[in-house]
């Protein structure tokens, strides 16, 4: 088969696995803000909570946290945020730190500098900056 894919439009979500959806939620809601879209709750054929979708400030696609037993499935998922230059990521690690959420430290990478941090199930989310 050959020729031309067709045309994607972009992202439509981010997924983290996690095992717990209300410990996630509330983390996200902590850190980032974020709003949960209870009209977008997905329950599973036993009618149990099985993921939830949240809007996180700044972000233009939706994140879900979907619950899953997989460790491994867990420990996979990456996400790499972008802020606006050296000062907001600064902000950041001081809004983690008034929050008690680890991190590492901001340190320079090849496309700016950037840190990283861990959500409860152990997934990273990076956070860069351009050069400056």
């Amino acid at each position: 088969m050959s020729g031309t894919p067709p045309l994607l439009a972009g992202l439509h979500h981010v997924t983290f696995g996690v095992p717990d959806l209300e410990d996630a939620c509330l983390w996200f809601q902590r850190v980032f803000r974020a709003e949960r879209q209870a009209e977008l709750d997905h329950v599973d054929h036993h009618g149990r909570l099985s993921a939830v979708i949240l809007r996180i400030p700044g972000i233009p696609l939706p994140v879900q946290l979907l619950k899953s037993a997989d460790e491994a499935w867990q420990r996979v998922q990456a996400i790499s945020l972008s802020a606006p230059d050296g000062a907001a990521l600064r902000a950041w690690i001081d809004r983690l730190d008034e929050l008690g959420v680890e991190h590492d430290p901001i340190s320079p990478r090849l496309s700016g500098e950037a840190f990283d941090l861990r959500t409860p199930a152990g997934a990273r989310i990076r956070v860069y900056a351009p050069p400056t």
